[in-house]
């Protein structure tokens, strides 16, 4: 019989890879938006490189007054809109696997630890139907999209790009393509969703069925033991907490496994798996509070929890200016 920890691994490795087809396709969308965008997006650089050289002012204010920007951006809400359904639609489905999988992942992590014999509660699969379309706060998932992805992001983005191409006196060409990689951002903030909303059905999923098994108390954390993995969550790995919580952050691909009164999990610890690791990985993985941690002072003491309007209970990490007071 597998240990708890390959038992969870099987789950978590096909879940990625689902992801990884998952987010291909949908940037294979995204860039199909932007080469409907593209020639809104030359134009406008265009009209910035006639209005340049006809000694008219190119600042930030002149630039999105021009007839250009406008068209542009009108452009980018109707594009952004479409793929918002689109993301939405994708991302719920993704919801409703996820959901069903953390159930599975959970009732394989039970049976890991006390064996086949023993009778435990079944969760319904169709529990996690409520949860599908919805984001973190409780809120429909396209509401998130639409606030915190696509068009704010990818305007912004477009924005930022565009003054500082034309603060640099770059050709028009130039500054079309930095203009269109800024409009990337609206695409990086909705695969952050979908990562952040999909796990966390799968998550809450597994949090359902350790409460309806009746033999499970609480779940240890465990982080993967990663130079992907973030301080915060090295730093909350191994901690016990009641099935009823849990905090995350955007991204975060942190995993639970059952405790059940009278049976010891196999001893596993990122921490100790960080402690091993050189400097560089070392500081590749703590950035600035490296010296914090070399000097003493305790992971724990590095991340806080607060609460988001968007994502719920969140991970933060403690500003370097509070430790040191």
């Amino acid at each position: 019989m597998p240990n708890i920890y390959d038992a969870i691994n099987q789950f978590n490795l096909d879940l990625s890879a689902r992801e990884s087809q998952q987010f291909a396709e949908m940037t294979k969308r995204w860039a199909q938006m932007e080469g409907r965008l593209s020639s809104y997006i030359q134009q406008h650089a265009d009209a910035i490189a006639t209005r340049r050289d006809a000694g008219l002012a190119v600042g930030e204010t002149a630039l999105t007054r021009l007839e250009t920007w406008n068209r542009l951006e009108a452009q980018i809400v109707a594009e952004s809109a479409q793929y918002q359904r689109y993301a939405q639609q994708v991302i719920s489905a993704e919801q409703q696997i996820y959901g069903e999988t953390g159930i599975a992942a959970a009732q394989s992590a039970i049976r890991a630890e006390v064996g086949a014999g023993v009778a435990f509660g079944r969760l319904n699969p169709q529990a996690v139907n409520n949860m599908v379309g919805i984001a973190g706060d409780g809120s429909p998932l396209f509401d998130v999209l639409k606030k915190r992805a696509i068009a704010p992001d990818a305007v912004a983005g477009l924005q930022d790009a565009l003054i500082e191409a034309v603060t640099l006196g770059y050709s028009p060409r130039k500054t079309a393509k930095m203009m269109a990689d800024g409009l990337a951002q609206g695409l990086t903030k909705a695969l952050t969703i979908a990562r952040t909303e999909q796990i966390r059905a799968y998550r809450t999923s597994s949090l359902m069925q350790y409460q309806e098994s009746g033999i499970v108390t609480k779940y240890q954390r465990h982080a993967a033991p990663s130079e992907r993995t973030c301080l915060a969550c090295i730093a909350l790995d191994g901690k016990i907490y009641d099935v009823n919580e849990f905090a995350s952050h955007p991204n975060c691909r942190c995993f639970m496994t059952p405790v059940i009164d009278g049976v010891n999990n196999p001893a596993r610890s990122t921490q100790s798996w960080l402690e091993r690791q050189n400097d560089a990985t070392q500081k590749k993985i703590l950035g600035g509070h490296y010296d914090a941690y070399k000097n003493g002072t305790p992971l724990a003491d590095m991340v806080k929890i607060v609460d988001d309007k968007t994502w719920g209970a969140t991970i933060k990490i403690v500003p370097l200016k509070e430790l040191t007071k």
